[in-house]
């Protein structure tokens, strides 16, 4: 990529130390910060709803990311909507692999943030936004490779989750430790204790 091209295409010749952190994100910042992101666990989605106008039941798919910052605890959602092809598209374009140059931020503005579970209460329009894949091969960006987390880690513990009394959705991420013998209840429904 050239250093132009680089320019244009919404900060990705940007030395690593230039990139606002994931966390500084909000309203005011996403028109101007330029921030370092992985795409984390891309899943494309098919999903139901009714629509106002004529109360008929419509198939959609968006496909949904999590992008994760220099921090494994922070990190907030990024979707595409569109047709199948589009969402697989982008399935294909924002890997696990890569490391993104996000700006120009576009926000979800139908969602809640009361319903949004991760630490960063944002669902960022992939679509809307300026988001380009950093060249690996570049020396650039060869320490932010390096540097970024591989997956999100949820900022609560299991037990910290246990004693949530709201119905506001949250990340849980848990291992199962051991599996013991098979138990059936008296209705006859398997019972495995985690």
């Amino acid at each position: 990529m050239s250093s132009a091209s680089g320019k244009a295409s919404g900060g990705a010749s940007q030395p690593v130390s230039t990139f606002t952190p994931l966390q500084a994100l909000n309203r005011s910042s996403a028109r101007i910060a330029t921030l370092a992101v992985r795409p984390c666990g891309g899943r494309v989605v098919e999903y139901t709803y009714k629509r106002h106008k004529d109360k008929q039941i419509v198939t959609a798919t968006k496909f949904e990311v999590w992008l994760v910052g220099t921090n494994p605890q922070e990190y907030c959602i990024g979707y595409v909507k569109g047709t199948p092809a589009a969402c697989s598209q982008a399935k294909q374009k924002y890997t696990d692999a890569c490391v993104c140059a996000l700006s120009k931020v576009s926000f979800d503005t139908y969602t809640s943030p009361a319903y949004i579970s991760t630490p960063i209460p944002f669902r960022v329009d992939l679509t809307k936004s300026e988001i380009t894949v950093l060249d690996t091969g570049s020396d650039t960006h060869a320490a932010l490779y390096a540097s970024m987390p591989k997956h999100p880690v949820p900022p609560r513990s299991v037990a910290d989750v246990a004693k949530i009394k709201t119905n506001r959705s949250t990340d849980l991420i848990g291992m199962t430790k051991y599996v013991s013998a098979k138990r059936t209840s008296r209705g006859g429904h398997d019972i495995v204790d985690v």
